[in-house]
């Protein structure tokens, strides 16, 4: 069980803001394991949400409140998602082959693809959002972070890291055991059977085709993932629930 919490708390650490005890043991082997709990960060980062909308509901109006909601997710996992997604497509907009589509996605710079991806991809979830009654907004931040957060986990375990070590998803080449997928797997699914069994497997289903044509897209174009790709994907399958909640809800 304390091993178990040491692994959650660098899952804490490495993809949110959230502080964590100073007494938390750190290491590549933790940050691998650690991808068991990326759901359950995803679970914690949609409570502050919507946290932060019912506060924003109490004192301002409705698209005040929304923005803030999403402001206070970005900001709880340091934009992490939104900058790989931002990379993502500055290096496949940007790179005529493997070696410039590599090099652009670890410029710290953005481009005017990132950019324009970063607004198309805000104003969706925005979009998507706002047309959700609100009685359904704790449950669909929270499903929705949860569950767009186990489909990565998933491409680590049936595709290949590309970089070395020194890349800041360098922990992914060990790649990822039973029992982590097993528990990243619960933390994902559980929230979405809220909603019912059809929106559940409906959603899997959608986003698992997601998975294997993205997959299949990054294997033709450089060979395997990246960190930059994977949060690009949790991004994309975020945005695939937000979609399919308003169509279904």
């Amino acid at each position: 069980m304390k091993q178990q919490l040491n692994i959650f708390f660098n899952a804490l650490s490495y993809y949110s803001r959230i502080p964590t005890p100073h007494s938390v043991r750190y290491g590549e082997q933790e940050l691998s394991q650690a991808f068991g709990y990326f759901p359950l960060v995803g679970i914690i980062v949609g409570v502050i949400g919507y946290g932060c909308w019912a506060l924003g509901d109490a004192l301002f109006p409705a698209p005040c409140a929304l923005l803030m909601a999403m402001s206070a997710m970005a900001l709880a996992t340091g934009g992490l998602h939104e900058d790989a997604l931002a990379d993502l497509f500055d290096g496949f907009g940007g790179g005529r082959d493997r070696e410039a589509i590599l090099r652009i996605m670890k410029d710290s710079c953005v481009g005017t693809y990132g950019v324009l991806a970063l607004i198309f991809s805000i104003a969706l979830k925005y979009g998507a959002l706002a047309a959700l009654p609100t009685d359904v907004l704790l449950p669909v931040l929270v499903a929705a972070a949860a569950a767009s957060r186990l489909f990565p986990v998933l491409l680590v375990r049936t595709s290949r890291y590309l970089r070395s070590t020194e890349g800041k998803a360098g922990h992914t080449r060990l790649g990822i055991d039973g029992l982590t997928l097993g528990i990243a797997t619960l933390f994902g699914i559980t929230p979405l059977l809220y909603f019912g069994w059809l929106f559940a497997l409906v959603y899997v289903g959608l986003a698992t085709i997601l998975l294997i044509g993205y997959r299949r897209y990054l294997h033709l174009k450089i060979g395997g993932f990246t960190g930059d790709t994977l949060g690009a994907l949790q991004q994309f399958t975020e945005m695939l629930f937000y979609l399919w909640a308003v169509y279904y809800i």
